[in-house]
């Protein structure tokens, strides 16, 4: 399902459903707070971009009275890269850092592929 992004609306119901059960087995503590390492994106609820840190401070400072232009930006941002290919998805956090890395592949001209990597 492309982590998600081709799923139907009843998968990621049963995904959404699942992860929640998980969630509630976990006898850790504030378990967000012991996440550190290398993390891959598995599966979505949302566009893979929309996760990043870059996004993240995008949609924050445009705030909730500019949220029609953020939505605007990031469905702009959606279909410059609708025609390449979304890699890898990770994020390695350590204590003092969170690096995220996507690997693109996208034709700037058709036929020609172009890869783009880079950190957040």
């Amino acid at each position: 399902s492309n982590r998600g992004e081709f799923a139907s609306l009843d998968d990621q119901n049963v995904i959404t459903d699942l992860v929640a059960q998980l969630e509630a087995l976990n006898p850790t503590q504030d378990p967000a707070t012991k996440c550190e390492g290398e993390w891959d994106l598995a599966m979505s609820s949302t566009q893979f971009f929309r996760s990043s840190p870059f996004f993240l401070t995008i949609r924050a400072a445009m705030g909730e009275s500019n949220k029609d232009m953020a939505e605007n930006a990031f469905d702009i941002h959606d279909r410059a890269t609708t025609a390449g290919r979304i890699g890898r998805v990770r994020q390695i956090i350590t204590n003092d850092s969170l690096t995220s890395e996507v690997d693109l592949e996208v034709g700037l001209l058709p036929g020609l592929p172009f890869r783009v990597e880079g950190d957040e």
